[in-house]
């Protein structure tokens, strides 16, 4: 009896965590949520987004803050034994929470902030409405990830937009070098009137990924995991340049599209399985026996 009381009660209050976050809204702003912490943010199907924050370059002519647009959730969630995708957008705020674009203000200005936040797919047993239950041994976890951008450069030769993206497995903070497990994504765009970003891929010795292209595309790049993972840590800085005169600068929205999908354990761990329990029972038939002795 206690063991299926110790069992129930990590299971009772991870499903509470749910009561603090609400399905991820198109206009919502990360404010909406609440203080940073694990237990704000929203969920969209299969995944819950947290610890959402936004910081400002100093200098930038915009100041962003809280009332940055949050995720405007998208599925095409089908079933749950089937991988599916879910879409998060981040884009501009005018404040009145409305999704607006990052726009620069005047020649020689500059737009730079950052998005972070952390992205976990472990809860999803807890049934927010409309998601069937999977079965409780199967695990829900994230396959694959990708960064894609919309927006326009100005019509100056030193126009830019760039995204950088940098991320890892789990939810410490992500490590450089040698020994590094970050990936980066990044998407950009250049010259004048440039509307096609151009988007590259990293990974470093042990960020336990793949770019699916190491060299420059004109598509989003997909950075596949080596086995998938339930969490992942995210930091999006974007970056506006305008030249000297001419239009400004646009980025209408930069996202990330998830694929997730289904994982049951391996018959190996059934085996296993099998075979501790044989072993216990084997044991305890042999103590019996020396006790009668």
């Amino acid at each position: 009896m206690a063991k299926s009381a110790a069992v129930a009660l990590p299971l009772l209050l991870s499903s509470m965590s749910w009561a603090s976050n609400a399905s991820c809204a198109t206009t919502n702003q990360l404010s909406t949520f609440g203080a940073t912490s694990n237990a704000n943010g929203c969920y969209e199907i299969d995944q819950t987004f947290s610890n959402l924050s936004v910081t400002n370059t100093a200098g930038s002519s915009i100041t962003q803050s809280m009332s940055t647009v949050d995720i405007s959730g998208s599925s095409t969630w089908s079933s749950d034994s089937s991988p599916w995708t879910n879409t998060e957008t981040f884009s501009g705020n005018t404040g009145t929470n409305t999704a607006a674009p990052w726009t620069t203000t005047g020649k020689s200005t500059f737009i730079e902030g950052t998005v972070d936040y952390v992205t976990n797919s472990t809860e999803t047993e807890f049934a927010p409405p409309g998601y069937p239950t999977p079965p409780a041994s199967d695990e829900l976890l994230i396959y694959d990830v990708s960064l894609g951008a919309a927006g326009s450069t100005g019509s100056n030769w030193g126009d830019s937009i760039k995204i950088t993206e940098s991320f890892c497995i789990g939810s410490s903070v992500c490590t450089t070098g040698v020994a590094g497990n970050m990936i980066t994504l990044t998407a950009s765009f250049s010259g004048v009137s440039d509307s096609t970003p151009t988007y590259t891929c990293t990974t470093s010795k042990d960020s336990l990924a793949t770019c699916g292209s190491s060299a420059p595309s004109a598509s989003p790049i997909m950075v596949t995991f080596n086995s998938p993972v339930p969490t992942l840590t995210f930091s999006d800085t974007y970056d506006l340049v305008q030249g000297y005169g001419g239009n400004a600068d646009v980025l209408t929205d930069f996202y990330n599209t998830f694929g997730n999908g289904e994982e049951s354990p391996e018959p190996s761990t059934f085996l296993l399985l099998g075979t501790a329990l044989v072993g216990v029972g084997l044991l305890r038939r042999h103590r019996s026996r020396h006790v009668s002795h």
